[in-house]
Order: C-alpha cells, then structure tokens, then sequence
C-alpha cells in the first residue's frame, strides 16, 4: 500500500515545538528557521535569545547581510571554544547565501556548522536563520540527525480553500484574531477579516494596525485602518480558476490599483510584472487543473497536499471540456502580453466574466 503524505505542519505548531524544546532542561543542539515569513522567523530567533541569555552562554552573533560580517570570524566562533563562558550560542542571519556550494564541495559556512553539530566537545547552541534553505540540503538534514529542530515557517494562507471559501476561516484572519486576544483587545471576526484585507499579509504591518485599534475609544475599526492592501495575484489567479466573478474582479481592481508586497518586503506596481505574474501562475495552474479533471492519477505527482486537495476540489468545479477552454484562452491571454498592442486590465475582466460560475451547487 503506498504510504500517505504527511500534512504539512501549520507554523503554530512549529513554533509551538520550539516551545516544547525550550522548555527542557536541556535546550536543543541547534535549531535551523526554514520558510518565508520573516515575521515568525525573527520572533523565534528573539525566543531563542531570550532563552540563551540567562543562561550565561556566550552570544556571538552574525548578519550574513551586515557590511561588517566576516566569515573567518563566524567559522572561528563555530570551531573554537569559548574563552568567556562555559558554551556559546552562535545566531547567525540570513545564512542561506552562506550555504551555496563551492563548485562540488560545500561552502565553509557549511563545513564549519557540520564540524560544530558533530564534535560535541563544543558545548552551546546553534541558531541559523536561512529563509530558503532545502529540506534535502546536508545542514539541514545534520541539524536533525543532531536532535536538533527544523522549523518551517511558510507564510500564512489569505485565501479561503475552493471546499470551503468563507474568508473569515483563513489562516491569516484567524492568526489575527489570536494576535489581538495575545494583545487582550477585543475583536470581532468581521473586524478581523477588514484589518487582514485592508493590511494585506504582512504580519509585521497586522501588529501595527492592532496597537492603533487598542487606543480607539468608541471609533470603529473601519475608521481607523486604512486600505492599504493590494491583492496577491495569486489569490487573483484562485478567484478566476474557481469562477467566484465578484471575488475576481475586486481582486483585479485591487491588484492594478495597488499592486502586491514580494517576498523581499518590496511593492510591486509595474502593470506589465503584474500581468506577467498573474498570467504565468494562471497557465501553470489551469494547465495542472485540467490534467486532474483529465485523469485524477496526475495527482499523484503533487506532493503538497493542500494543494493536492485544492486541485482535486477545482477540477470538479467544471468538465473537462470548459477546463480546456480556460487554459486555452490564457495561453492566449498571456500570448498577448508579448505583442506590441498588448492587453489591459478589461481583458482580464473579460476573461473573468467569460468563465464565471453559478454560485449554486457545486461551483460556489
């Protein structure tokens, strides 16, 4: 029997691992921050150092990105003992550039943290923040050998599912109705849904919104914070496969108007990024959508099992026949993007509206 995929774990329950770790007598070799949200990354590093410093070990820590960092001197605090304390607590950020390989061989950065995780006549602990780092990476793999943790700390979900689109249950809104009950500030779910659309996701900009909302005496949420978001395309691109028009052409109008924080922290707005984003991710997923309305067995390939369950809700929405329709009429959509006449934003409104569905029955 083939074996089942195990469900990727929310970054709550990671970071309630770290937790659990903590709380030992005996903290954790070495603890690896894998993911793309750097909101969770940095609060479990400051965790770690909060842990790390009562307990007098020497703190030495790095910045990969800093002017002033230097290599030799973070090898050096890896593979030396301590001269002031009796184990050391190495941070090092952003080290995912320090660990790409030399040629065949690993990167020094790389060398020396295998050496630390393998000589335990080095006492201390070993905190690495490397947002892109593989799973199948070698540190990655010895931080676990090691007894160590690897925490994968993904950006949360702001769309709702195709089985159940009530976008209060969202990741996103409902991280911020904990963050405010974290704040004790009383919050409505409708008040928290406003604050996640009109802030985007972006955790650190939510925080922000809330500390304005715990001083508002008798204004309304709604008075206080305001639209600041742009729609990701890729929520745009999940509104058009699913067929939800309203949901498609607000999103539009969202994205084009303000356009969508990168993973880099930065606001894309350039009209022609914008198509040429939403335009690839929709031909990528309509073609894999209707390769499973085609034959379910091309599930089998997709290993991430949100996804997995996503594309397999999607290709019931529509036959195969409409499936096909779609797809082609994006690769043609994204065809002209590349002629001299180009196309608009009422191009992918029409699109919208050529393939919305009824919201009854099973094309909600």
């Amino acid at each position: 029997m083939k074996a089942t995929k195990q469900r990727e774990a929310t970054p709550g329950e990671e970071l309630s691992r770290l937790r659990s770790a903590l709380g030992a007598e005996r903290g954790p070799r070495a603890v690896l921050l894998r993911g793309d949200e750097r909101y969770f990354r940095t609060g479990a590093a400051d965790s770690l150092l909060a842990w790390a410093k009562p307990r007098a070990f020497e703190l030495a820590r790095h910045d990969a990105e800093d002017p002033d960092f230097s290599l030799r001197g973070l090898v050096d605090d890896l593979l030396s003992p301590s001269m002031f304390a009796s184990e050391r607590a190495v941070f090092v950020r952003a080290a995912a550039r320090l660990c790409k390989k030399e040629g065949s061989q690993h990167s020094e950065f790389t060398r020396a943290a295998l050496a630390f995780l393998q000589d335990k006549s080095i006492g201390g602990i070993l905190v690495i923040d490397a947002e892109g780092l593989r799973a199948d990476h070698a540190l990655t793999k010895a931080v676990s050998e090691s007894g160590g943790l690897v925490l994968s700390l993904r950006r949360l979900w702001d769309s709702p599912p195709p089985w159940d689109p009530d976008p209060r249950k969202t990741e996103l809104v409902q991280w911020t109705m904990a963050r405010a009950r974290e704040l004790s500030l009383p919050l409505t779910l409708d008040e928290a849904l406003y604050i996640s659309a009109a802030t985007g996701n972006d955790l650190f900009a939510i925080d922000t919104q809330l500390e304005r909302v715990a001083h508002r005496g008798k204004e309304s949420v709604r008075s206080l914070v305001p639209w600041n978001s742009g729609a990701s395309p890729f929520a745009v691109c999940d509104a058009l496969l699913s067929g939800d028009a309203a949901r498609s052409l607000s999103g539009l109008e969202a994205l084009f108007k303000g356009g969508f924080q990168g993973k880099d922290g930065e606001r894309e707005t350039d009209a022609a990024a914008l198509q040429a984003i939403l335009l690839s991710t929709l031909r990528a997923r309509a073609a894999r959508t209707l390769a499973v309305a085609l034959d379910t067995r091309n599930l089998e390939s997709v290993a991430n099992p949100r996804e997995r369950t996503e594309l397999e809700a999607r290709a019931r929405l529509r036959p195969v026949a409409r499936w096909r329709s779609l797809h082609e009429d994006a690769l043609e959509l994204e065809r002209r993007t590349r002629t001299p006449a180009g196309l608009d934003i009422h191009d992918l409104v029409a699109f919208a509206l050529r393939h919305k569905l009824a919201r009854s029955g099973g094309a909600r």
